[in-house]
Formats: structure tokens, sequence, C-alpha cells
């Protein structure tokens, strides 16, 4: 199933391109790589079809079943709620939230391309946005990562950004 995922998301995504130039799909490639469970891979691959594409949820459903359709659902920002409504229920999947930290990783990691004001902005609305799901034993590799690039953009930047707890940047338990 994860290389009809991989061959519908190429379809879906087409001839999109990131800031970069780079085709779009090779974003949520980058994001399944983090993980070694198929279904977290599929559910990455597919994580941005339903915002950015005409692929609809019943399609989904019906190629990869309602357990990827429902966590790509829980990964699409819909227009009705707020971004701390859909952070809030990102945080409560153990399928949506370290997948969510893996886009984000892989978003820092490219946000160069992008106006400086708009990098500084992410960066924040980055440890605004994620923090709240810590806890210990919580995705460890994946919060290490986060915190990693949080920093080393902070830096190329040089800018500090303001952090919501004493306990960010992440650094286990």
């Amino acid at each position: 199933m994860l290389l009809e995922a991989i061959e519908y998301a190429v379809i879906k995504h087409g001839d999109q391109k990131r800031d970069d130039g780079s085709l779009y799909v090779l974003h949520p490639i980058r994001v399944a790589k983090k993980f070694p469970q198929q279904h977290y891979r599929i559910v990455s691959i597919l994580h941005d079809v339903l915002e950015d594409t005409d692929a609809t949820f019943v399609e989904l459903c019906d190629l990869f079943g309602p357990n990827v359709a429902n966590d790509v659902l829980l990964l699409t920002k819909m227009d009705n709620i707020s971004y701390r409504e859909y952070y809030d229920t990102i945080r409560e999947s153990l399928v949506a939230f370290p997948i969510k930290i893996a886009d984000r990783i892989d978003n820092l990691r490219s946000m160069t391309v992008w106006p400086e004001d708009k990098q500084k902005r992410y960066l924040q609305y980055t440890v605004d946005d994620l923090y709240g799901g810590m806890s210990c034993g919580c995705h460890n590799r994946l919060m290490d990562e986060l915190a990693e690039e949080v920093q080393f953009a902070e830096e190329r930047l040089g800018v500090e950004i303001e952090y919501p707890t004493p306990f960010w940047p992440w650094r286990g338990c």
C-alpha cells in the first residue's frame, strides 16, 4: 500500500512546486522517511492531499481505508476551526502529532528561501504550536530533532524565540 500512496500523491500533487522550486511531492516523502511504521509512512505521504489537491476523504477511504483517511483528515487544517483547535486535536493523536512534528522539521529545513520575516514568524509559530504536546517519552527523537532545527534557525536568523515554557527547548526528561 506504500507504493500506491506514493503513486497517488505523485498524481494528486502533479506539478505543484515548493517555494524552493522542488516538486512538492518530495516534501511528504521526506516526512515519511522519519518513520519505520508503514501506517505512519502512508499517512505522511498523503498528509497534504486533502488540503492542497482535489483529493477527497471518500477517495482516501476507498483507496487506503478509514484509518489512513481519518489520520490524514486530522492533519488537514479546515477553514472552520482555529489553529489552536487544530493543534490541540493533533496533540491528542498518536499518529498525527509525530507526523506534524516531522512536517515542521522538513519545513524548517526548507524555509531558507522565504523572506526573513516569514521565517521568524514560522519559527515562533512552531514553538507556540507544538510545545504543548511534549511529555516524557513522547516522540523524544523527533522533539530533539525539532529543537535542534529551531535552535539552528534562531542562530541563522540572529533571533531569540520566546519560549512558552521553561522546559523548551525540549531535551527529554
